[in-house]
């Protein structure tokens, strides 16, 4: 009998599979799938139920909790995503940067939620700083790969947020001043009510004193404010109420300097964005076996840039209107945990965006030309519906997971359907191995493909995974998994078009990863990943025939190159150690190999103007990356007072970002991440 199991499964693991890759190739599948099962209904199967909760299939998923994110090394900013990037399978873009590019993805790729709610872009500063405060998190489910059919929209990664409930006994909070910013926090019971509040603020300080001490009246330094509320109501048993509410402001006023990229000029750079972000929760328990949660949430998002020179401006003021609302149902027997999903993301876009640049002509003269182009509102809107089913079978020794999501883009009338499943099989009590497959979409809604050219389909991967999972010596686990991933449809420029689907890119690699968990003194981890990744565009219009030059585009075409986010041996250490309830000792040491880059080989002096000339595409790399942060935790002036001094790339590595070049290309110049920095904090609890 187990060995017929087996052979069912694996199986299902397979057509799955082979579902997926023909879904991708071949989009007439898709309807003829949808009208399949909506003309069918499901036949009832029978079986004798027993009540224990079935262990779930849930892919490459690795849970951070709030005290591993407390313990950690901090960044500038306090970030929770900066202790997600120790996690394998996670490229960084540099230190400056919360974006994450997972397993040969690109950043856009990876989805996040807070509290069930979709976050289409849960970041600040341009991705240099998540939403996520450290303060607020209960825990991260971070998926890396093979997640389930209830994260639809998401090509590589997925971001589960939970944020905590405040304390239903007590009042309590701190408040923290650090060398970057001020965060109060506090939290408690509204006692009448049987409910429960957290409430924080933070702002940088950091800007307040260099904006006084500057000597350039015109600079206003990177700022940013947020906000973040939680109130839990527990009407009874069967139900609770929770209302979040975010919101952030952030800019910055600069002069730039005169060398700046690839020209040298003098210019100004202005910038202001907003994020207001309330959403609603219902949680409601049927029965012992069946539950249902509402989510409701409306952001707003609007922005405004400017950025001046001597021979360019542009102007852009965008705003982005997101209402999300969504139904889960979860039904729970001893076998099966089917949960169903139905959500609606309304997205209305406004674009203002006005140009202006220089070209010179041979005499000297110049010629202006100004291009204005203007989005109002314009409205889209994506329909989602999942079904899935984790199945237990054979005391917990066997576990399928089976699903599928479809999605609606209504402003390219895109339908997509996405099978996946996912199979473990206990060997040991302390040893699992796993397998999961499946298809995943992701509209093209995070630029501007949609407004150039609404023939635009849905990007598409297939992911492969095959990996181990082993606890040892009771506090010790270890995961080792090798994963595929092949893409379709990618959307690349085109000077036709703007924009097609003529990219393809195939990722493979692995992931490397040994825990000692939170317990007694120490704990930590130790991650290690390899990764190759490839693009290809199959085919682009020429250039020349629509007025390009073809330094616009310099990727081949129908021939393979670097992914441009690719580093393909990534390794992190992550060590804490509690000397006593006071004293902590936080270590974070990260390697990586560089980046891909085009090199610059010289220029032509064309019209006035210095042209650069350029080797072979992203055919040589930046230098390894080495940094080692370490965070001491120490006693203050009383009990409630707490101190930490931490620093930053302690062996002061030169990491290089990028290169910089001078007006004529002659002069190369390193770009460098973070130098060796100390900060420290004071922190009271109350």
């Amino acid at each position: 009998m187990k060995n017929t199991f087996f052979t069912v499964f694996l199986f299902l693991f397979f057509y799955t599979a082979a579902l997926a890759r023909e879904t991708a190739q071949n989009p007439a599948v898709t309807g003829a799938i949808i009208s399949t099962i909506t003309s069918n209904s499901f036949s009832e199967i029978k079986m004798e139920i027993t009540y224990t909760p079935p262990k779930k299939t849930t892919g490459s998923k690795q849970k951070v909790k709030a005290e591993q994110i407390n313990k950690a090394t901090t960044h500038l900013f306090s970030d929770s995503l900066k202790v997600v990037q120790t996690l394998p399978g996670v490229v960084t873009g540099n230190d400056f940067s919360s974006l994450m590019y997972i397993r040969g993805g690109n950043s856009y790729e990876t989805l996040g939620f807070i509290d069930n709610v979709l976050v289409a872009n849960p970041y600040i500063w341009g991705g240099n700083q998540s939403i996520f405060n450290p303060s607020f998190i209960e825990s991260v489910d971070f998926y890396s790969g093979g997640f389930p059919a209830k994260y639809p929209e998401a090509l590589s990664g997925v971001l589960d947020v939970k944020n905590k409930e405040g304390n239903y006994e007590k009042t309590s909070g701190f408040f923290e001043l650090s060398a970057a910013t001020i965060e109060g926090f506090i939290q408690g019971p509204v006692e009448k009510y049987k409910s429960s509040y957290i409430f924080g603020v933070r702002r940088t300080q950091y800007d307040l004193f260099a904006n006084a001490f500057s000597t350039n009246t015109n600079t206003i330094f990177p700022f940013f404010y947020d906000s973040q509320g939680k109130f839990t109501w527990e009407k009874d048993q069967f139900n609770k109420l929770s209302v979040n509410f975010l919101a952030s402001y952030e800019g910055m006023d600069f002069e730039l300097g005169e060398e700046i990229s690839a020209g040298d000029f003098s210019g100004f750079f202005h910038y202001r964005a907003t994020k207001i972000m309330p959403s609603f929760n219902w949680y409601h328990i049927i029965d012992d076996k069946l539950s249902l949660i509402y989510t409701f949430a409306y952001t707003d998002s609007p922005s405004d840039y400017k950025l001046s020179g001597t021979n360019f401006s542009f102007h852009s003021i965008g705003n982005e209107r997101w209402l999300f609302g969504s139904q889960k149902a979860e039904y729970k027997t001893g076998i099966h945990d089917i949960e169903q999903g139905l959500g609606v993301f309304d997205l209305s876009l406004y674009v203002y965006y006005t140009s202006k640049y220089r070209t010179f002509m041979p005499d000297g003269t110049y010629i202006v030309h100004t291009s204005t182009t203007i989005y109002d509102w314009v409205p889209v809107t994506i329909s989602v519906f999942y079904l899935q089913d984790d199945i237990t079978l054979k005391q917990d020794l066997l576990n399928l997971n089976v699903g599928a999501t479809i999605s609606h883009l209504n402003r390219t009338d895109d339908t997509t359907f996405s099978p996946r499943s996912g199979l473990s099989l206990m060997i040991t009590k302390d040893t699992t191995l796993k397998f999961n497959t499946g298809l995943y979409t992701k509209f093209p809604v995070n630029g501007s493909a949609l407004f150039k050219n609404t023939e635009i389909k849905s990007e598409k991967t297939i992911h492969y995974v095959l990996g181990m999972e082993h606890n040892f010596l009771e506090n010790y686990f270890v995961r080792l998994e090798f994963y595929l991933k092949d893409y379709h449809d990618k959307v690349v420029s085109d000077p036709q078009m703007s924009y097609t689907n003529n990219g393809v890119r195939r990722a493979s690699g692995m992931d490397l990863f040994l825990q000692r968990k939170v317990s007694e003194k120490w704990d930590g981890w130790i991650s290690y990943s390899y990764l190759n990744a490839e693009d290809k565009i199959l085919e682009r219009s020429d250039p020349a025939l629509y007025g390009k030059s073809a330094f616009d585009y310099l990727e081949p075409v129908n021939d393979w190159f670097p992914f441009s986010g690719e580093r393909k041996h990534n390794f992190s250490l992550v060590l804490n150690y509690d000397f006593s309830k006071k004293w902590k000792l936080a270590t974070t040491y990260r390697y990586s190999t560089g980046t891909p880059y085009t090199p610059i080989t010289g220029a032509l002096y064309l019209n006035g103007n210095y042209v650069p000339q350029y080797a072979e595409y992203l055919s040589e790399r930046t230098p390894d990356y080495h940094r080692f942060d370490v965070k001491l935790t120490m006693p203050g002036f009383t009990e409630k007072w707490e101190t930490y001094i931490q620093f930053i790339n302690a062996f002061g590595n030169k990491n290089i970002d990028q290169y910089a070049y001078n007006e004529d290309y002659s002069k190369r110049t390193e770009v460098n991440m973070l130098p060796f920095m100390f900060i420290g904090g004071l922190k009271y609890y109350f």
